[in-house]
């Protein structure tokens, strides 16, 4: 069982399904939560019974890593079984399931907010999240979805500050280029949808974003509250945004957080408070993205302005 020691980073209560999972007797074997909106966790089971998934708060994409051959899902006009080990199922936001559960099995979860996928479908298909709908999957076999799981994710150390970058990006990989891919669909009556506007932002409306960004890097801002700044859809704002500074907002957001942590460096504020300060969830995600964008960590740009 995961330990205590790290709770922000493995305590994934709030996920609908991981909830759930946690009032049966499945063991869990690790877990991580992601800044970017996206949660992973193992589990191993062994028992006979059911299991109720009610209006996920979350996206979920399973893989049963070994065993679930008698486990069953329950619609309301047939019955599913499971292929066993390799089998992937997409459980969309919203949508209730019921599971037969007999015998062992150990499986993988990654949970995804809705402002993570909408902000996949944004860079990975150039779509308007609102005119997509994820669907629903079953016990389907894509070895692409499988060999990113066990080879780039469960290969890494969730627990290891170093790998934390790596695992975010391997998660990020599945999301984009697998989960968006497979289960990304129009919604019914809108396979046509009108052709956005491409142009940038007003000068007023890129000032209020910037502004609303300064003054809250500590937040955990989301596309939606910058795009309600500049009065768009999240879509048209990601687009426009781009546009207009040569960033997607994610990353703007981001370089200005380090930004912002460079000069409280350089005005002695202890690391600890500086991360806070800046809006990461603890510090060896802010170590990890310091680094990545300084090349250093800020205990070396530290030590090398002298401060």
């Amino acid at each position: 069982m995961v330990g205590k020691g790290a709770r922000d980073m493995t305590d994934l209560s709030g996920h609908t399904v991981f909830d759930s999972l946690a009032r049966t007797s499945a063991r869990l074997e690790r877990s991580v939560r992601l800044a970017s909106g996206l949660s992973a966790a193992m589990w191993s089971r062994d028992e006979i019974g059911s299991t109720r998934y009610a209006e996920p708060s979350h996206h979920t994409l399973s893989l049963y890593l070994s065993g679930g051959e008698g486990f069953r899902l329950r619609g309301p006009r047939a019955v599913q079984p499971s292929l066993g080990a390799g089998s992937v199922c997409v459980m969309p936001k919203g949508i209730t399931t019921d599971w037969d559960v007999r015998g062992a099995v150990s499986l993988f979860h990654l949970y995804v907010s809705p402002e993570a996928f909408d902000r996949a479908v944004i860079e990975t298909l150039d779509r308007d999240p609102a005119r997509l709908e994820l669907r629903p999957l079953v016990y389907l076999r894509e070895p692409l979805i499988e060999g990113m799981i066990r080879a780039g994710v469960l290969g890494l150390g969730w627990d290891e500050p170093g790998e934390r970058v790596a695992l975010s990006y391997a998660m990020q990989a599945l999301l984009a280029a697998q989960l968006v891919r497979v289960s990304a669909t129009d919604r019914p009556h809108d396979a046509a949808p009108p052709a956005p506007h491409r142009g940038g932002l007003s000068r007023m409306a890129l000032k209020r974003v910037q502004e609303s960004v300064e003054a809250r890097l500590a937040e955990a801002l989301t596309i939606e509250t910058l795009a309600a700044e500049a009065g768009l859809s999240p879509f048209h704002f990601a687009r426009a945004f781009r546009t207009s500074t040569g960033e997607s907002p994610h990353r703007y957001v981001l370089m200005r957080r380090i930004e912002a942590a460079r000069s409280m460096i350089d005005a002695g504020e202890a690391l600890s408070q500086v991360a806070l300060r800046c809006g990461f969830v603890g510090q060896s995600h802010f170590t990890a993205r310091f680094r990545e964008l300084v090349g250093v960590t800020p205990g070396r740009y530290r030590q090398s302005r002298g401060a």
